[in-house]
């Protein structure tokens, strides 16, 4: 089955590329006694059929000048072109010959990485996994800054400690790699995708107060958001990261900052917080919750918070579900409180409460640039 669907990929991938070489060569995967395990070399073109490459790609060739190849004989050259919407690459591990999509042992993913630019191009990783209930999931994608004129290494660290909590590692779909939207075309190549494999997973240690549920002074915070759009268009998903910079902190030295994404298009992008996954007691006898919001744009701005004692799935959503939209002021912080008796009046258990949503209306408005920015700390129970 899986030689079928690689071999349905190659022809859909021949009719968009630049043309596929002669006899292919074989793929080469190796497995080191370091636990150092090459899921591609990007040596063949039998190799890049195995890639989806999504939202108007631009070209994928393989490159044989040696100046832009790491290791063995090609790399992967990508040609980005300007663009609003922002390209994707998927590399599915469960693939022959590696065959590798359980990720419960695997802490990191390594890239090498040739930016021939004048400038800093940006380049994001992230897992796309199967939930435990049935539904996709994607994780916190991470950023890297590529300089200019050289090789980089991006090494993409697995905190499974705590995305074990919220995430099933043992069904990754997708290595996602985001390529950053630009007004000018771009080139890059890829070299040698690696994971490695044996380290012991850590165990999650949390000290939290009895009154916290996430101040993000912890950096792995992040890894309980689940990023994603209710239609699946990547190109939309929000950008999570740890924000440092004190004007847009509450609680601590830290919060999250969230990037989402210009749109010309209706899909709702939305980050989710699995709330069990960091203390399926925590809101036993609370009273309420409270999460304070920053609307970084020059605008009043809508959020529709979601509260759920129930997974979501891709069917319709059960009654037990509070929708309550929020609108925020341009450059302010505010604070949201969820009541007990609010949510017992829409049929949500507080002490049950499994996901929190946070759903972003699109805009199209070029006066915010990029993306449209929140910055969020402070989720606080009160008991």
């Amino acid at each position: 089955m899986k030689k079928a669907i690689a071999y349905l990929l190659t022809a859909l991938f021949c009719l968009s590329a630049a043309g596929c070489e002669g006899k292919n060569k074989e793929s080469v995967a190796s497995v080191a006694e370091d636990g150092i395990i090459t899921l591609y070399d990007f040596e063949s073109w039998e190799e890049l059929s195995a890639f989806a490459f999504r939202y108007e790609f631009g070209r994928a060739t393989i490159n044989r000048d040696k100046a832009y190849v790491k290791s063995g004989d090609a790399s992967m050259k990508v040609e980005i072109s300007a663009k609003t919407q922002t390209p994707y690459i998927l590399f599915y591990p469960g693939f022959e010959p590696v065959e590798k999509s359980d990720f419960t042992d695997v802490d990191r993913i390594t890239l090498d990485v040739y930016n021939p630019e004048d400038r800093e191009i940006s380049v994001w990783l992230s897992l796309d996994t199967r939930s435990a209930y049935g539904f996709e999931m994607n994780t916190t994608g991470k950023e890297f800054v590529l300089r200019k004129n050289s090789w980089n290494k991006v090494v993409y660290q697995i905190n499974r400690e705590s995305l074990t909590k919220a995430f099933s590692l043992e069904e990754v779909m997708h290595i996602a790699l985001r390529l950053d939207t630009t007004e000018d075309a771009y080139t890059l190549y890829f070299d040698n995708m690696q994971i490695r494999t044996g380290e012991k997973q850590k165990e999650y240690k949390s000290q939290r107060k009895t009154d916290e549920l996430l101040f993000f002074e912890d950096d792995r915070d992040i890894d309980f958001f689940n990023c994603s759009t209710y239609y699946f268009v990547k190109y939309l998903y929000p950008l999570l990261d740890v924000n440092l910079d004190p004007n847009y902190c509450t609680e601590g030295r830290k919060s999250m900052r969230v990037r989402i994404p210009i749109s010309d298009l209706t899909v709702f992008p939305m980050v989710e917080l699995q709330v069990d996954a960091i203390d399926s007691a925590a809101f036993k006898d609370a009273k309420a919750i409270s999460l304070d919001i920053y609307n970084a744009n020059a605008k009043r701005l809508p959020v529709d918070i979601h509260m759920r004692d129930f997974y979501r799935t891709s069917g319709g959503s059960p009654k037990a579900d509070l929708k309550r939209q929020v609108w925020l002021n341009a450059d302010e912080w505010t604070t949201v409180i969820f009541t007990r008796e609010e949510l017992a009046a829409a049929t949500v258990d507080i002490e049950g409460l499994k996901n929190i949503g946070f759903e972003f209306i699109d805009q199209n408005d070029k006066g915010f640039g990029k993306y449209i920015r929140f910055y969020m700390d402070n989720f606080k129970i009160i008991k």
